[in-house]
């Protein structure tokens, strides 16, 4: 067998395979509302969000108070030049060398 015999030979072969696997046309899956379907929703979800908002459901948030937290930001670790990692000792030792 040459070896152009053996390229046609495969290239049947992928077209048979490509015949077998195409798509068939007019089928395809169904869509479930039409191509508005998100967007239908997406509107009905903020106008019920904006009806609980006006009727007082839904709490705001104050975001600048930060009234949940307490309003304090968590101190967080410097880190240590000599190690390359975050630590507690080296963020209060440079705290307490600016506080000076």
């Amino acid at each position: 067998m040459t070896r152009g015999n053996q390229r046609d030979k495969d290239r049947e072969r992928a077209a048979a395979r490509a015949k077998k696997n195409a798509k068939k046309e007019g089928v395809s899956a169904p869509k479930i509302g039409g191509r508005n379907a998100d967007a239908d929703a997406l509107a009905a979800k903020i106008a019920a969000k904006k009806a609980a908002k006006e009727s007082g459901e839904l709490a705001q948030k104050d975001k600048k108070n930060n009234q949940g937290k307490g309003g304090q930001k968590k101190a967080q670790n410097l880190i240590n030049p000599h190690t390359g990692k975050r630590d507690p000792d080296y963020t209060k030792k440079m705290q307490k060398k600016a506080g000076k």
